[in-house]
């Protein structure tokens, strides 16, 4: 279902689907590994489209970021690109899995009081 999908919490492989989207084909949820910041929490601003994971998490959003940077290099992706901030506030961190196939797209933005992180997990990464 294109541009449906808003799943906010880690799934299991045998309930994960996949949608396409602009960037590339995404899973609809994110792996129970992936990291997550521990205060998050799952969240629709109605602004995303089909995302792997949608969260509100406390702290800024170089914070949440640098969280995020960490945890994926700590589960073996390397981050190539990191832009921002923008005018906004936002940071997007592009990732690339052991497979170069595997990329993830963080996007992480300031917004009323607390910091929104959207993951968009590509389809062609593990989901176990």
């Amino acid at each position: 279902m294109p541009g449906g999908s808003t799943a906010a919490t880690p799934g299991t492989a045998s309930q994960a689907t996949q949608t396409d989207t602009d960037w590339g084909r995404i899973w609809d949820a994110v792996p129970a590994w992936f990291p997550i910041p521990p205060d998050a929490v799952p969240t629709e601003t109605g602004e995303e489209g089909a995302v792997s994971a949608s969260l509100a998490a406390g702290g800024s959003a170089q914070s949440v970021a640098q969280f995020m940077q960490t945890g994926l290099t700590g589960a073996g992706f390397s981050v190539d690109a990191s832009n921002g901030p923008s005018e906004d506030g936002s940071l997007v961190l592009d990732a690339v899995g052991p497979d170069p196939k595997c990329m993830v797209q963080v996007r992480v933005r300031p917004l009323s009081g607390t910091t929104n992180l959207v993951v968009l997990y590509g389809a062609a990464c593990p989901f176990d």
